[in-house]
């Protein structure tokens, strides 16, 4: 493991600065989107369709509000 820190740190080490910034970029919108997501399945869970709901459902339901999101995000750019 720490093998693996050190080949990375290297490697990243050798990028210049836009580069840098970004795999930071995509890093904090990654982590950004994840807790995203748990907040909707939380709010899920706290409305109560955690219960004799299909899977299928609450996964259509997050598509539905990810891709009004994204066109959203879209539109406003």
């Amino acid at each position: 493991m720490a093998g693996v820190v050190t080949s990375y740190r290297k490697a990243f080490s050798s990028f210049n600065r836009n580069a840098k910034l970004v795999l930071a970029y995509y890093a904090v919108v990654a982590v950004a989107n994840g807790s995203q997501n748990v907040l909707l399945n939380l709010y899920y869970l706290k409305a109560g369709l955690d219960r004799n709901w299909p899977e299928e459902a609450l996964r259509c339901l997050t598509e539905v509000y990810l891709g009004i999101r994204d066109a959203a995000q879209r539109w406003k750019d």
